[in-house]
Protein backbone atom coordinates (compact mmCIF):
# COMPACT_ATOMS: atom_id res chain seq x y z
CA UNK A 1 0.00 0.00 0.00
CA UNK A 2 1.34 3.39 -0.90
CA UNK A 3 1.46 6.15 1.72
CA UNK A 4 -0.94 8.21 -0.42
CA UNK A 5 -3.58 5.46 -0.29
CA UNK A 6 -3.04 4.98 3.45
CA UNK A 7 -3.55 8.71 3.95
CA UNK A 8 -6.64 8.70 1.72
CA UNK A 9 -8.20 5.82 3.68
CA UNK A 10 -7.40 7.50 6.99
CA UNK A 11 -10.08 6.72 9.53
CA UNK A 12 -12.80 6.26 6.93
CA UNK A 13 -15.17 3.32 7.01
CA UNK A 14 -17.56 2.20 4.30
CA UNK A 15 -20.28 4.55 5.52
CA UNK A 16 -18.16 7.55 6.58
CA UNK A 17 -19.11 10.71 4.66
CA UNK A 18 -16.40 12.10 2.37
CA UNK A 19 -15.76 15.76 1.65
CA UNK A 20 -15.17 16.75 -2.00
CA UNK A 21 -11.49 17.45 -1.21
CA UNK A 22 -11.07 13.99 0.34
CA UNK A 23 -12.67 12.38 -2.71
CA UNK A 24 -10.30 14.22 -5.05
CA UNK A 25 -7.28 13.33 -2.91
CA UNK A 26 -8.34 9.66 -2.84
CA UNK A 27 -8.85 9.56 -6.61
CA UNK A 28 -5.41 11.16 -7.09
CA UNK A 29 -3.87 8.55 -4.77
CA UNK A 30 -5.52 5.77 -6.77
CA UNK A 31 -4.39 7.25 -10.09
CA UNK A 32 -0.80 7.41 -8.84
CA UNK A 33 -0.73 3.73 -7.91
CA UNK A 34 1.43 1.70 -10.33
CA UNK A 35 -1.13 -1.11 -10.75
CA UNK A 36 -3.98 1.27 -11.68
CA UNK A 37 -4.48 1.77 -15.40
CA UNK A 38 -7.30 4.32 -15.05
CA UNK A 39 -9.62 5.75 -12.45
CA UNK A 40 -12.37 8.33 -12.75
CA UNK A 41 -15.23 9.60 -10.64
CA UNK A 42 -18.57 7.82 -11.14
CA UNK A 43 -22.05 8.67 -9.89
CA UNK A 44 -22.59 8.38 -6.17
CA UNK A 45 -24.58 5.40 -4.99
CA UNK A 46 -28.19 5.93 -3.81
CA UNK A 47 -26.96 6.66 -0.26
CA UNK A 48 -24.57 9.39 -1.40
CA UNK A 49 -21.34 7.41 -1.05
CA UNK A 50 -18.71 8.26 -3.68
CA UNK A 51 -17.94 5.71 -6.37
CA UNK A 52 -15.18 5.41 -8.95
CA UNK A 53 -14.76 3.60 -12.24
CA UNK A 54 -11.44 1.79 -11.85
CA UNK A 55 -9.29 -0.41 -14.06
CA UNK A 56 -6.49 -2.06 -12.08
CA UNK A 57 -4.52 -5.30 -12.04
CA UNK A 58 -3.53 -7.63 -9.20
CA UNK A 59 -5.51 -6.03 -6.39
CA UNK A 60 -6.79 -7.69 -3.23
CA UNK A 61 -10.05 -8.22 -5.15
CA UNK A 62 -8.30 -9.52 -8.27
CA UNK A 63 -8.26 -7.58 -11.53
CA UNK A 64 -10.71 -4.66 -11.49
CA UNK A 65 -12.62 -3.15 -14.37
CA UNK A 66 -15.81 -1.83 -12.81
CA UNK A 67 -17.52 0.78 -10.67
CA UNK A 68 -16.69 0.46 -6.96
CA UNK A 69 -17.29 2.52 -3.87
CA UNK A 70 -14.26 4.71 -3.28
CA UNK A 71 -13.51 3.11 0.09
CA UNK A 72 -13.62 -0.40 -1.41
CA UNK A 73 -11.36 0.67 -4.29
CA UNK A 74 -8.81 2.11 -1.86
CA UNK A 75 -8.88 -1.06 0.24
CA UNK A 76 -8.50 -3.22 -2.86
CA UNK A 77 -5.22 -1.44 -3.62
CA UNK A 78 -3.82 -2.07 -0.14
CA UNK A 79 -2.35 -5.41 -1.23
CA UNK A 80 -1.93 -7.76 -4.13
CA UNK A 81 -4.22 -10.76 -4.58
CA UNK A 82 -1.57 -13.15 -3.25
CA UNK A 83 -1.01 -10.98 -0.15
CA UNK A 84 -4.76 -10.77 0.47
CA UNK A 85 -5.14 -14.55 0.20
CA UNK A 86 -2.19 -15.10 2.56
CA UNK A 87 -3.65 -12.60 5.04
CA UNK A 88 -7.04 -14.31 4.87
CA UNK A 89 -5.50 -17.75 5.39
CA UNK A 90 -3.52 -16.46 8.39
CA UNK A 91 -6.73 -15.00 9.82
CA UNK A 92 -8.50 -18.35 9.33
CA UNK A 93 -5.67 -20.16 11.15
CA UNK A 94 -5.77 -17.68 14.06
CA UNK A 95 -9.55 -17.97 14.22
CA UNK A 96 -9.37 -21.78 14.24
CA UNK A 97 -6.82 -21.66 17.07
CA UNK A 98 -8.99 -19.22 19.02
CA UNK A 99 -12.06 -21.41 18.58
CA UNK A 100 -10.12 -24.52 19.62
CA UNK A 101 -8.89 -22.73 22.74
CA UNK A 102 -12.45 -21.61 23.52
CA UNK A 103 -13.70 -25.17 23.18
CA UNK A 104 -10.90 -26.44 25.43
CA UNK A 105 -11.69 -23.80 28.04
CA UNK A 106 -15.39 -24.66 27.91
CA UNK A 107 -14.58 -28.36 28.28
CA UNK A 108 -12.35 -27.58 31.26
CA UNK A 109 -15.05 -25.46 32.90
CA UNK A 110 -17.50 -28.32 32.38
CA UNK A 111 -15.30 -30.72 34.38
CA UNK A 112 -16.35 -31.53 37.90
CA UNK A 113 -14.18 -30.38 40.78
CA UNK A 114 -13.03 -33.99 41.28
CA UNK A 115 -11.88 -34.20 37.65
CA UNK A 116 -10.06 -30.87 37.93
CA UNK A 117 -8.36 -32.05 41.10
CA UNK A 118 -7.31 -35.28 39.36
CA UNK A 119 -5.78 -33.25 36.52
CA UNK A 120 -3.93 -31.08 39.05
CA UNK A 121 -2.56 -34.13 40.85
CA UNK A 122 -1.49 -35.73 37.55
CA UNK A 123 0.36 -32.54 36.57
CA UNK A 124 2.03 -32.27 39.98
CA UNK A 125 3.11 -35.92 39.77
CA UNK A 126 4.62 -35.33 36.32
CA UNK A 127 6.55 -32.34 37.63
CA UNK A 128 7.90 -34.42 40.55
CA UNK A 129 8.92 -37.19 38.11
CA UNK A 130 10.78 -34.64 36.03
CA UNK A 131 12.45 -33.13 39.11
CA UNK A 132 10.84 -29.71 38.74
CA UNK A 133 9.68 -27.77 41.78
CA UNK A 134 6.29 -26.10 41.13
CA UNK A 135 7.39 -23.00 43.06
CA UNK A 136 10.27 -22.53 40.63
CA UNK A 137 7.69 -22.37 37.82
CA UNK A 138 5.88 -19.58 39.66
CA UNK A 139 9.20 -17.71 39.95
CA UNK A 140 9.84 -18.24 36.21
CA UNK A 141 6.31 -17.12 35.33
CA UNK A 142 6.69 -13.95 37.39
CA UNK A 143 10.16 -13.32 35.96
CA UNK A 144 8.90 -13.68 32.40
CA UNK A 145 6.00 -11.34 33.11
CA UNK A 146 8.39 -8.73 34.55
CA UNK A 147 10.92 -9.23 31.77
CA UNK A 148 13.66 -10.20 34.22
CA UNK A 149 16.75 -12.18 33.35
CA UNK A 150 16.25 -15.89 33.99
CA UNK A 151 18.91 -18.60 33.96
CA UNK A 152 18.74 -21.19 31.22
CA UNK A 153 17.86 -23.93 33.74
CA UNK A 154 14.71 -22.04 34.75
CA UNK A 155 13.72 -21.50 31.13
CA UNK A 156 14.30 -25.17 30.40
CA UNK A 157 12.09 -26.09 33.38
CA UNK A 158 9.37 -23.84 31.95
CA UNK A 159 9.69 -25.39 28.50
CA UNK A 160 9.47 -28.87 30.07
CA UNK A 161 6.36 -27.82 32.01
CA UNK A 162 4.69 -26.64 28.79
CA UNK A 163 5.81 -29.67 26.77
CA UNK A 164 5.29 -32.49 29.29
CA UNK A 165 2.57 -31.31 31.67
CA UNK A 166 0.39 -28.91 29.76
CA UNK A 167 0.45 -30.72 26.38
CA UNK A 168 -1.98 -28.28 24.77
CA UNK A 169 -4.43 -28.15 27.68
CA UNK A 170 -5.28 -25.06 29.68
CA UNK A 171 -2.46 -24.05 31.95
CA UNK A 172 -2.57 -22.05 35.13
CA UNK A 173 0.40 -19.92 34.11
CA UNK A 174 -0.37 -19.05 30.51
CA UNK A 175 2.16 -16.45 29.43
CA UNK A 176 2.02 -17.34 25.75
CA UNK A 177 -0.14 -14.38 24.95
CA UNK A 178 2.11 -11.99 26.89
CA UNK A 179 5.61 -13.30 26.25
CA UNK A 180 5.47 -14.67 22.72
CA UNK A 181 8.69 -16.25 21.61
CA UNK A 182 10.61 -16.18 24.90
CA UNK A 183 10.19 -19.88 25.63
CA UNK A 184 9.51 -22.47 22.99
CA UNK A 185 7.80 -25.71 23.81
Amino acid sequence: MTPQIATAIGNHTFSTPWTPDQVEAAISALAAHPRVASVERAEDDPWGRPQVRIVATDTARGDLDRVLHLWKALNAMRSTRAEAIAEHEAFERREAQRLAASREEAAYRALSSEQKEAMRREGAARLRELGIEPRSLVRVCNGLARGSYLPDADLEAWATYVREVVRGRNRPMDLGRYVAGCVTA
